[in-house]
């Protein structure tokens, strides 16, 4: 948003609201951590007989997750580069200037807290790019063991739900200049970052809707809901334009929705195959939206001027924090069944994989293998 227009709402870092937004990120850093040892036993105990269960240390993880590294990577050098040249426009109006400038100085690293809604979009790119290429990898070739796991583990729904989050964001931001970011990785930057994760997250998507009617209800119902109740809490950032206004707090409410989904999909995966980049998506999905989170939460105080209907600043709270609690969730659950894995021998479990995410079977394992073996990841039975 326009932080020149809304400064009266800008909150200072020091608030200690700003060390409970962290917390969540250090809680999914330790689950990380602690995953990496659990596995490191499972692969001693395992050694001969069965797959290891996922990447073992640093250069495992570098080894396995290739892409998303790069990823990574390449967007925390594009974004460094960026906040080192810092932001070339200045504001000619005095106020503004004065304004902008007082905005800077509560946030010296990041020139603005809509930096933080820029690196969630750039975070998001390298994730759904990776899950999608390792989509399209374990269909066409039957992949590897980390392809169709990381791919299945975004699944139909979710990938749909935060498709539709995308498309409003995007809407939102063509439509309206006053919902666009300030600061250096703000403007066009952030535009073409959001544009470019909707191929991705399409491709991810497709067969979340089948061909019957009844299929559609579940979509029609969320985005009935999200839609009423977007536009019972809106902001009042766009003249005289509340629906886009409303659209805004729509794209927040079905990014909720997706983390939802995406916690159903985790407890219906609890048996498949495990793989170190689906084990990294679990780990950066709750610091991607934890950035949504702290931003609400620090970077705005309630100030009626903001307001349009309703109480959107309390929702967008309560909303963005529900999603890093919900991709938490997941993460441990992911974890706790990491830790209580059972061995399956690696060629079953690859097929597994690439059959589960793809809807087909193989004739590696043959009919009666493929039954036995889906069942037993299914119960999760040892």
């Amino acid at each position: 948003m326009n932080g020149i227009e809304v400064v009266a709402a800008g909150g200072s870092m020091a608030s200690p609201a700003a060390g409970l937004g962290l917390l969540p990120l250090l809680v999914a850093g330790a689950l990380w951590y602690a995953e990496l040892g659990s596995r490191q036993r499972a692969e001693g105990a395992a050694r001969g007989t069965a797959m290891p269960c996922a990447s073992i240390g640093c250069k495992h993880i570098l080894s396995r997750c290739v892409p998303e590294v790069v990823g990574l990577v390449c967007c925390a050098a594009l974004a460094a580069l960026f906040l080192t040249w810092g932001d070339s426009e200045v504001p000619s109006d005095p106020a503004d200037a004065e304004a902008w400038n007082k905005i800077k100085q509560e946030w010296p690293l990041l020139t603005t807290a809509d930096t933080l809604i820029a690196l969630q979009a750039m975070l998001r790119l390298p994730l759904v790019a990776s899950a999608t290429f390792r989509l399209g990898s374990a269909c066409c070739s039957g992949g590897g063991e980390g392809d169709g796991a990381t791919a299945a583990a975004w699944g139909a729904a979710p990938a749909a739900l935060a498709l539709a989050a995308g498309c409003a964001r995007v809407a939102v931001l063509l439509l309206s200049p006053f919902h666009r970011l300030d600061g250096p990785l703000g403007g066009r930057l952030h535009v073409a970052f959001e544009l470019a994760a909707l191929p991705p997250l399409l491709g991810l998507a497709r067969g979340a809707v089948g061909r019957r009617v009844r299929s559609l209800f579940p979509f029609v119902t969320v985005l009935a809901a999200v839609g009423c109740l977007s536009w019972r809490h809106r902001l009042a950032l766009a003249d005289e334009s509340p629906s886009l206004d409303a659209l805004f707090t729509a794209a927040e409410l079905l990014e909720t929705a997706a983390a939802a989904a995406y916690l159903a999909r985790t407890l219906a995966w609890l048996g498949g195959p495990k793989a170190a980049a689906s084990s990294l998506l679990h780990v950066l999905l709750p610091l991607q939206q934890g950035l949504t989170m702290y931003y609400w939460m620090v970077a705005f105080q309630d100030d009626p001027s903001l307001v349009g209907a309703g109480s959107p600043l309390s929702l967008l709270k309560i909303s963005s924090s529900s999603q890093v609690a919900l991709y938490l969730a997941a993460a441990a659950l992911h974890l706790a069944h990491c830790m209580e894995e059972e061995h399956v021998p690696f060629e079953h479990r690859r097929c597994a994989a690439a059959c589960m995410s793809c809807g087909r079977q193989t004739t590696d394992i043959g009919q009666a293998a493929w039954r036995e073996h889906t069942s037993r990841i299914a119960l999760g039975s040892r």
